[in-house]
């Protein structure tokens, strides 16, 4: 794959732009990039854009326009903009933002979207995704051999993270403790993870993280993994055209047979059942 480097020294911009020589035609990276610390940096596109917007602030603080609402982005938020939409955005001059951002086009990200209900989501605060969206990064910056898969899954990541962020968690009201559990449960799905691991990771007996866990989510830590393998093993099937084997490497399977027999535990259905069903 190819990928082309400018460095936009009018708004500090570090821009790679893919040839999108993709196995899976289910999405086409327009650019992405880094921007850097720049007061005088503001956008206007009166008419919107043909693709989605994914943008991390990293540091700093900004404004974003979209149609008539305004919204004040700051360090740890993220917001998506979407296409065919009016929108204005700009740093703030004496706290100017850092960001990482990804333009996409193509049925993937729309598909994502729509299943995790972010069609009317735009700003997310303090979501914990800077690693995330490096690492969407690196991927392409660094011209791995299997870059177009790899962005795939990591946008998949992503917004199965934001739509757990926006839709599911007060995180004012939650334990901190069981909030822990749950970001690493998050980062390391596809590991090997034993109740044992957990309780280290919050100082508490195995005993103690259990019950922390199940009064602030209603299941067990175990059970809360599986259930988030499987609603990524779900969307992996449904939504695109990755073998077995590669959804099974993905969620930490040693084998497709392994991960065929547990799907069909949790479902009912075998997962080439399952693609060609639904």
């Amino acid at each position: 794959m190819a990928i082309r480097k400018n460095v936009f020294w009018n708004y500090k911009e570090e821009r790679y732009f893919p040839d999108n020589t993709f196995p899976q035609r289910t999405y086409e990276l327009a650019s992405l990039g880094i921007t850097h610390a720049d007061p005088q940096y503001h956008i206007s596109r009166l008419e919107g854009v043909t693709f989605y917007v994914f943008e991390y602030i990293i540091s700093g603080r900004g404004t974003l326009r979209v149609e008539d609402q305004v919204f004040y982005p700051q360090a740890g938020d993220v917001y998506i903009m979407h296409p065919d939409v009016a929108i204005e955005y700009w740093s703030d001059p004496n706290d100017p933002w850092v960001k990482i951002w990804f333009n996409i086009y193509g049925e993937l990200p729309q598909k994502l979207i729509e299943m995790y209900n972010l069609s009317n989501c735009v700003l997310f605060k303090q979501c914990p995704l800077q690693r995330d969206f490096q690492q969407a990064l690196d991927i392409i910056r660094q011209n791995q051999s299997n870059a177009g898969l790899e962005f795939a899954l990591s946008l998949h990541r992503i917004c199965a993270k934001l739509s757990d962020h926006h839709h599911n968690i007060s995180f004012e009201r939650k334990d901190k403790a069981a909030l822990r559990i749950r970001d690493f449960l998050h980062e390391h799905y596809s590991k090997n993870i034993r109740l044992a691991d957990l309780a280290q990771l919050i100082q508490r007996t195995p005993e103690q993280t259990l019950r922390i866990f199940k009064k602030e989510f209603g299941i067990t830590p175990m059970h809360y993994l599986q259930e988030l393998r499987l609603k990524f093993a779900k969307q992996y099937l449904l939504n695109t055209n990755y073998t077995l084997r590669t959804i099974a490497e993905q969620l930490g399977f040693q084998r497709e047979y392994y991960f065929a027999a547990w799907f069909k535990k949790c479902t009912g259905l075998a997962p080439g059942h399952f693609r060609r069903q639904l």
